[in-house]
């Protein structure tokens, strides 16, 4: 069965024993600056060696001071199947990690997982893709960075000090015939990790609870999401201030200008508001996730 929480972007190092087998089975190169033709080095001065082979990016570090680096950064879709807009199997998965392993040629709990990222896809029907990015105000007291990718489409950023929070438009992005709404969490610490879903190496990644605390830290995160649908505009016109309350509603600056217990008060009401309406967005975008039965030790789809 296809489980809607897929992990996809990870980045790895290796243990220094392993580097030297590394450094001669791929084929590194130094890269050029096209603007200067000098030789590219990190911003402490270290020396970058580069393989990219098989959607894998390999980068080696060497530095001055004699501790090097490896890391490894790949999309776990692409690598295994070729596209990272199908959400993979958790089949899929071990057997993307176990090719990686082989391929690589470190056992899979040598690797050292430094981020990651895991999301799910959604298809909205009431509402573009586009407007529901719109209608996303802030997530908490976060307001998104909002711009545009290679491929096109707009793309909402939540940064974080552990962590990011994307929503964008995967079918945009990769020129799919049809919209695709992707949210993805991609974790930079792995001490957060460690607390929040019990992950620290890829092979608890894969674990059946792992995915299902992915799953549940996605909904706290969404559910946190301040959305103004814009259908609330065709409300009728009898509800009190209704109009003024939503031009309000949907400025980000109303909402960071709130306290808490304004905040709370003020989403109460903007809840009350889109109880009016027949279809709710963020139920809409949790569909995927509501489709899913937790059923003891794996996940299976109603």
């Amino acid at each position: 069965m296809t489980n809607p929480i897929s992990p996809d972007g990870i980045h790895l190092t290796v243990p220094h024993r392993y580097h030297k087998q590394i450094l001669k089975n791929f084929n590194f190169f130094q890269s050029i600056n096209t603007d200067t033709g000098e030789i590219r080095v990190s911003k402490y001065g270290n020396e970058i060696w580069t393989a990219n082979e098989s959607h894998v990016r390999l980068q080696y570090v060497k530095s001055q001071f004699g501790t090097n680096h490896l890391h490894i950064r790949t999309s776990m879709g692409i690598f295994y199947k070729g596209n990272n807009y199908e959400s993979l199997k958790r089949s899929d998965f071990q057997n993307a990690i176990r090719k990686l392993s082989g391929f690589i040629g470190v056992p899979m709990l040598d690797f050292q997982l430094r981020s990651f990222e895991f999301g799910f896809n959604s298809k909205l029907k009431s509402i573009t893709t586009e407007a529901f990015l719109n209608s996303i105000i802030a997530c908490k007291t976060k307001v998104p960075d909002r711009n545009s990718f290679n491929g096109g489409g707009l793309q909402l950023i939540f940064p974080h000090q552990h962590f990011s929070l994307k929503v964008y438009d995967k079918g945009q992005q990769m020129r799919l015939p049809y919209e695709l709404l992707r949210i993805e969490l991609v974790i930079h610490r792995m001490r957060y990790s460690q607390k929040h879903l019990g992950v620290i190496n890829l092979n608890q990644m894969q674990l059946p609870i792992s995915q299902i605390k992915m799953e549940q830290l996605l909904r706290k995160k969404i559910n946190d999401f301040i959305i103004v649908d814009p259908a609330l505009f065709t409300l009728p016109e009898y509800i009190p201030n209704q109009k003024e309350k939503i031009m309000r509603y949907s400025s980000s600056s109303f909402w960071l200008s709130l306290d808490w217990a304004q905040r709370k008060k003020q989403l109460q009401t903007l809840a009350s508001l889109n109880s009016k309406l027949n279809v709710n967005l963020k139920d809409q975008l949790l569909a995927p996730l509501n489709n899913v039965q937790h059923n003891q030790n794996f996940l299976t789809r109603k």
